[in-house]
């Protein structure tokens, strides 16, 4: 159902309980509260008026005083002319003097003439009662009337046709159309594939210097290191993993800079380092036991510092950058 529709049966739902509203009196009016609002109902059919296949919403509404009930109004027996689609029992709404209860048929013309929703009784419950009573709702007409013959399913108002384009005006336009849309699609595939390889280009360029740079760097770090060996073993030590680990992050993508030698051998070996990455995790680790020797322990680790640098060195020479791709 359409919001216009549903609007539209708001409205014409307020109007059929307008006798109840106006015995409530005016909102502004001074003095004491008027009394509780008596039994009111009301059938609203929206459109009244339907062609075939055309569906229509027909809203029963019955305004009590509150903590009054009312059960949802069920379908009548005999419907002429109408199918039901659909029963909607919708929400209550309370204010402190009355209950608005509502259910909403959804209904579908199938036949043409004039026809009623029959007269319904509504059963009211009141909380704390054993009495119920019984309401009785008007019937309602609605007509359906029939389309035109040319159009048998069409259910809206015909607008302005004129009338087909010319054919020698449409065998023209199409193509026409069709052969843009191509040529521009062509442009944009041109454009886009010599973009994407210029990109290639610049990123492999990007990456092959960069390689370069971690390799050279790694190289000349390992050297200072090697010399610092004698005087300062642990401060070497350092360096040596610091660079070994920078060498590894930067050109293998291996994350070494911010994982430890344990978390390393947890891992598997990153792509091109499958045969030496046994080799470099125990590297690290024989750094790492002069790194992080206890402050009272004896001095020394001289040798053992300067025969992890050569290994590292070693490990380097096997890795060297990547010859350019073209």
């Amino acid at each position: 159902m359409t919001r216009r529709r549903r609007v539209a049966l708001g409205l014409a739902a307020w109007a059929g309980v307008g006798l109840a509203l106006a015995a409530c009196g005016g909102e502004g009016e001074s003095g004491p509260p008027p009394a509780p609002l008596g039994l009111q109902g009301n059938v609203v059919v929206e459109p009244p008026t339907l062609r075939i296949g055309q569906t229509a919403a027909v809203e029963v509404v019955v305004v009590t005083p509150p903590d009054h009930s009312v059960p949802p109004a069920v379908v009548p027996d005999a419907l002429p002319g109408l199918w039901v689609l659909e029963v909607e029992p919708l929400p209550t709404q309370r204010d402190a003097r009355r209950w608005i209860h509502r259910t909403r048929f959804l209904v579908r013309a199938r036949a043409t003439g004039r026809f009623t929703w029959p007269a319904q009784t509504v059963r009211v419950e009141r909380t704390g009662s054993d009495e119920d009573v019984e309401l009785v709702l008007p019937e309602r007409a609605l007509e359906v009337v029939e389309v035109a013959g040319e159009w048998p399913d069409r259910l809206e108002p015909f607008g302005f046709r004129s009338g087909p384009p010319p054919a020698s005006a449409r065998g023209v336009l199409v193509p026409a159309l069709a052969g843009a849309g191509a040529t521009l699609a062509a442009v944009g595939l041109v454009l886009l594939v010599r973009r994407v390889r210029r990109s290639a280009v610049h990123e492999g360029a990007r990456s092959e210097e960069d390689d370069r740079g971690a390799w050279r760097g790694a190289q000349a770090t390992l050297v200072a290191a090697e010399e610092r060996a004698g005087r300062e073993p642990g401060e070497a030590a350092s360096m040596a993993s610091a660079a070994l680990r920078h060498y590894l992050t930067k050109r293998f993508r291996a994350a070494a800079d911010t994982a430890t030698t344990e978390e390393l051998t947890e891992r598997e070996a990153p792509w091109g380092l499958a045969r030496s990455w046994p080799r470099i995790v125990m590297l690290l680790g024989r750094l790492d036991a002069v790194r992080f020797r206890p402050r009272d322990a004896a001095a020394g680790g001289e040798e053992e510092v300067r025969a992890a640098i050569r290994e590292a060195r070693t490990l380097l020479g096997e890795t060297p950058p990547a010859v350019r791709r073209r």
